[in-house]
């Protein structure tokens, strides 16, 4: 009982984040959609009451331990909900990028212990929130600098890693979840060979340029109150162009678009890309037929 109200009360903020940041219908008259003057103000407030509610969860015994797990799989799904790209905010802020990247962790991280344990239940619900966790994750480190510049390629490979196992197991009983870990692999390969290229890059930077600073020593939230694309200078250290689209490049030489299933990738709806991944997940129904669903089978 005490699991299924923290849910509800996630639920109510999961709803309202969705019904102002992703609400897009032209067909719904504007006096039906909330008055919000400041939407970062909001977004502020609505991660507050978030962390209310995180603090308040209950703590249960060794034998029921993976409900405090289930309940924060699903805070954290819901604060990268808030911080991600959406339809009303396209360009988050690094501050909210690096946020939407601590919680990619720590999703895929609870997800494993739930493995582990024998307690994760194998259901689409499970496969979609480890993938969007996963391109969360690379996401973020595509696009903030600091980011791609202090990741640990170790710590990367072993999370990713730790979702593509579980995707695999997925896969022992929907055969569609093997698409899923067959992408996030080849995307993963991908960032992995770009960072490996952008680290040796830094070193010889680092190495030549009396002002160097190293990777470890960029705080977390370097350029917190700047929004926008990646910059040229940060922290004292010069980085290489990180425009998005130069990861393409590394994935076998695959365009990106085509790769995902998503008609522009990351660029402004990240749903968008998750609809593409899971298109094959999707029930497609006839309904061009001429079927008079009135009549009775029994007739």
């Amino acid at each position: 009982m005490s699991c299924s109200i923290v849910l509800f009360k996630l639920a109510q903020l999961n709803s309202e984040i969705k019904y102002i940041l992703h609400s897009i219908s032209r067909d719904t008259p504007r006096y039906t959609y909330p008055q919000i003057p400041d939407i970062e103000a909001w977004q502020s407030d609505l991660y507050h009451r978030l962390e209310a509610i995180f603090a308040d969860f209950p703590v249960f015994g060794d034998e029921d331990d993976h409900l405090t797990k289930i309940c924060q799989i699903r805070y954290h799904e819901i604060v990268m909900l808030l911080f991600r790209p959406t339809p009303r905010i396209r360009t988050p802020s690094k501050r909210s990028l690096l946020q939407c990247h601590s919680s990619a962790e720590a999703t895929i991280r609870l997800w494993k212990e739930l493995y582990d344990s024998d307690r994760m239940s194998y259901s689409w619900i499970t496969i979609h929130s480890i993938c969007l966790s996963g391109i969360t994750l690379l996401y973020c480190i595509w696009m903030v600098p600091e980011t791609a510049v202090a990741v640990k390629i170790d710590a990367l490979t072993s999370t990713m890693r730790a979702s593509s196992n579980i995707l695999s197991a997925a896969g022992e009983h929907w055969t569609e979840a093997r698409r899923s870990r067959n992408n996030l692999d080849d995307l993963t390969a991908g960032t992995v060979r770009w960072l490996l290229d952008l680290h040796a890059t830094q070193k010889t930077q680092n190495w030549s340029g009396p002002q160097a600073h190293s990777a470890a020593s960029l705080p977390n939230n370097a350029a917190a109150n700047t929004g926008g694309q990646p910059q040229g200078r940060t922290g004292g250290v010069h980085l290489p162009d990180l425009d998005f689209p130069v990861i393409g490049t590394y994935i076998n030489g695959e365009n990106l678009a085509d790769f995902v299933g998503a008609p522009d990738p990351f660029a402004s709806d990240f749903s968008l890309t998750m609809e593409g991944m899971f298109s094959e997940y999707q029930p497609l129904f006839d309904f061009s037929s001429q079927q008079d669903f009135g009549t009775s089978i029994f007739a």
